[in-house]
């Protein structure tokens, strides 16, 4: 008995001093970090100055989606990796539930500003975007991190995966130019399935933690070692 207690002891010290540890949800990174240097995705806002930019006011959202696997998660972080052509340092992300295929209700927003790289020489570090609601992302449950950049007149290039890590791209223009945008992107979410996406990671801390498990598990083990000698004396 002294010795279940003192396992009991011993699993609550470490539940209540160990940190909890964040475990990869999602990612097309490839070994390493690795990802497309030099290429990527254009996000558009307003009418930033580059060849093949629409002369017409514009604004584009791009997304991905992504199904957690083997449990259900708390949010922690999510990552990209890009780097800013012009425009305000400002970036955007939401991460947002599934509606029938296409990103639907917001979950939470984040917001990142002055942290972007200003040239592709520089985008070797993911962006990070910590999260402040810890929302839970339910095993096989598909969700959609969509980025957006903050103007006017910005433009930020989204590294593309080594990894042909294939999935859901969805696309979304709005505003006078966005007839230079695929028609089935026009002011609603355009959905298709890409061999390769724009890279991101997406991490969480695992429900319910590791250490819960091995305390729940001690704590079991010691009630049927109490509750034995009564079986016994009942069975007489």
């Amino acid at each position: 008995m002294k010795k279940c207690m003192s396992a009991v002891l011993a699993a609550l010290f470490l539940y209540c001093t160990g940190p909890a540890y964040a475990d990869v949800v999602y990612s097309n990174y490839g070994p390493g970090g690795a990802f497309q240097y030099g290429i990527g995705l254009g996000l558009l806002d307003g009418r930033p100055e580059c060849a093949g930019c629409p002369e017409q006011p514009l604004h584009t959202y791009v997304g991905n989606a992504f199904t957690p696997h083997r449990t259900n998660y708390r949010l922690d972080s999510l990552e990209l990796t890009g780097w800013l052509v012009t425009g305000p340092n400002e970036l955007d992300l939401f991460l947002v539930m599934d509606a029938s295929g296409k990103p639907g209700e917001l979950i939470e927003a984040f917001h990142l500003s002055g942290v972007i790289p200003l040239s592709n020489s520089e985008s070797k570090l993911p962006l990070v975007a910590q999260s402040a609601l810890h929302p839970v992302l339910r095993e096989e449950t598909q969700y959609w991190l969509v980025a957006s950049v903050s103007g006017p007149d910005a433009l930020f290039a989204w590294n593309f995966d080594t990894t042909d890590g294939e999935g859901l791209e969805a696309h979304a223009c709005v505003g006078p130019g966005a007839g230079a945008c695929s028609p089935w992107a026009q002011g609603d979410w355009y959905v298709v399935h890409q061999p390769k996406r724009t890279v991101f990671r997406v991490s969480g801390t695992p429900i319910p933690e590791p250490r819960t498990a091995v305390l729940l598990s001690i704590g079991v083990t010691c009630l049927l070692a109490f509750a034995r000698p009564g079986l016994q004396k009942l069975s007489r």
